[in-house]
């Protein structure tokens, strides 16, 4: 939807593509825009029926994935590890993620306050990850 920016190319997505949305309101956003063609809800939800069995083993790691803005509580993730890393020891704090979605994210004024906080937290902020199949 970033580069659809006009009616005309969001119907040409919503007809050539399966829109897929995330949320009643994202549905909506997309239905008030012009889509008219079909756009479905599948919530984020996960189907605990599906997960593998738990392995033996893990590694212990807390990870943050996601767009890292503060609106998705990235800095309530980093204020949280400064306080439980410290009292787990061997335990390590890893996140995930970037301002937008892709490489070429730019270094926004949040991300360089909560890389500072992060840093003295014990967290480790590895940035946009490509997903490899």
């Amino acid at each position: 939807m970033r580069r659809a920016r006009t009616a005309a190319e969001r119907e040409h997505l919503g007809q050539a593509v399966a829109v897929v949305a995330v949320s009643e309101w994202v549905r909506g956003r997309f239905i008030s825009q012009g889509v008219t063609s079909c756009v479905r809800v599948l919530p984020n939800s996960l189907d605990l029926s599906k997960l593998p069995p738990p392995v033996p083993q893990r590694d212990p790691v807390v990870l943050f994935a996601g767009r890292i803005v503060a609106d998705k509580g990235a800095d309530a993730f980093v204020t949280a590890c400064a306080r439980v890393l410290p009292r787990h020891t061997g335990w390590r704090a890893d996140m995930i993620g970037a301002d937008r979605f892709g490489a070429d994210s730019p270094e926004t004024p949040f991300l360089t306050a909560l890389r500072a906080q992060a840093q003295q937290a014990g967290v480790v902020l590895l940035g946009y990850q490509h997903m490899r199949l």
